[in-house]
């Protein structure tokens, strides 16, 4: 059994020499692909092996992915330009909303300072208008207006000079209603802004404006009548609210050297 495995194997490699023989003959430019297959050829289990690995690969080579289109990336592009526009855009409006809070700051400073200049403004007038008010004893508001009536008494001249240094004058009616007013705050003879000393029977108030006809002129009977019996030859060339006898709703003239109380009228800020 021995003598027959060996001569078996001695028939397998003379076999075997004899290709190895056989392709030492052939060029070296042979085809490979004949070789291999010749080789397969002559060992079996060596060429299924080797198609198996061939068809692997061309399993491989087909399945293998296409490369990828050159625009593939067209998508992450778009994304990046929009985020960048989205940027460009807030970027602008906290850029408006920064100019808008500066303009808004400055404006509100603005009035600020200018509501605080108002504010010392009023404080000064309200403090005028409460010493106008309170300049002392007999003035009194009315009607826009501020009215002194005097305690002491003086000449018609020294009356005027007086109200004059108050920043004053004597009173100057022009309307019934401040008539009434005036009438109503006396109890006897007053002064007033009337007199005809530079020309006989031109009153003139002591603005220089001449008494209209149209004005209210309460004057008593017969007044004016320029009386010159009362111990005064020049007569009588001052206006006055009542008499001796009171009546201090109507006009008199009398002399300019009489002492009577007065009134003085002055605007409500003086």
């Amino acid at each position: 059994m021995d003598e027959h495995i060996y001569r078996n194997s001695e028939t397998v490699f003379s076999h075997l020499d004899q290709d190895q023989e056989e392709a030492e003959d052939m060029p070296i430019y042979g085809n490979v692909a004949d070789q291999t297959l010749r080789g397969k050829q002559s060992h079996p289990v060596a060429a299924i092996r080797s198609f198996k690995s061939v068809t692997d690969k061309a399993q491989i080579n087909d399945s293998s992915p296409e490369p990828a289109a050159e625009d593939s990336g067209a998508p992450y592009r778009c994304i990046h330009i929009l985020l960048a526009v989205l940027c460009l855009a807030l970027l602008c409006g906290l850029t408006a909303l920064g100019i808008l809070y500066v303009e808004k700051s400055n404006t509100s400073d603005s009035l600020e300072a200018r509501n605080n200049n108002l504010s010392v403004l009023l404080s000064a007038v309200e403090q005028r208008l409460a010493e106008s008010t309170t300049c002392g004893t007999g003035w009194k508001k009315h009607q826009g207006k501020l009215y002194y009536f005097s305690t002491e008494k003086m000449n018609w001249n020294q009356s005027r000079d007086y109200c004059i240094s108050k920043g004053a004058h004597l009173v100057i009616i022009k309307s019934q209603q401040e008539q009434e007013f005036v009438s109503s705050s006396i109890n006897e003879s007053h002064w007033i802004g009337l007199s005809d000393q530079v020309t006989e029977r031109q009153w003139l108030w002591v603005d220089n404006t001449p008494l209209n006809d149209t004005e209210t002129q309460p004057w008593w009977s017969k007044e004016p009548d320029n009386w010159t019996g009362g111990g005064d030859p020049s007569g009588e060339d001052c206006g006055s609210l009542g008499d001796y006898n009171g009546h201090v709703s109507f006009w008199f003239d009398a002399s300019c050297g009489k002492i009577y109380h007065f009134v003085c009228e002055a605007p409500s800020a003086i």
